[in-house]
């Protein structure tokens, strides 16, 4: 669906859909589809996807904040457009866009600097990654206020 809109980008009702925007949910949902794959144990955690870190805190967390912020800024311009009937390429529009940006990739960075034995670690005797009940429950609260709070 996609590839046809993109093939039929001149046509003035696709244009208007804001394909970028929509291009770059679909990729980030990708990308947290990509995460979930270790972390949910659909491979063996060896080589390159023992590294949990990565593909815990960058792929499957990052991206699910990510799809969940575009997917609130999506409905922010829709109803700025629409109900308000103003532009949305205002300065506080894409501030608040970065503003969404620089919370996700803050929080990530923090995780990443932490101990292992706090957020995940890799256990090479069981091939698991160990995600800590503390950061399980800071994610799903960071996502609670991404909803909630924008």
């Amino acid at each position: 669906m996609l590839v046809f809109a993109w093939c039929n980008y001149n046509y003035r009702p696709i244009r208007a859909k804001n394909l970028v925007w929509t291009t770059l949910i679909y990729i980030s949902t990708l990308l947290w589809f990509i995460g979930n794959i270790p972390s949910n144990g659909h491979v063996r955690l060896v080589g390159a996807w023992s590294n949990c870190k990565l593909w815990i805190i960058w792929f499957r967390v990052l991206f699910c904040f990510v799809f969940a912020s575009m997917t609130i800024v999506r409905f922010y311009a829709l109803d700025r457009v629409f109900n308000q009937k103003k532009p949305f390429t205002t300065w506080s529009s894409l501030v608040a866009a970065g503003a969404v940006v620089v919370l996700n990739v803050t929080y990530c960075l923090v995780n990443q600097l932490i101990s292992g034995s706090l957020t995940i670690e890799y256990i090479p005797s069981l091939e698991v990654c160990n995600v800590t009940q503390a950061f399980r429950i800071a994610a799903v609260t960071f996502q609670w206020v991404l909803w909630t709070g924008v």
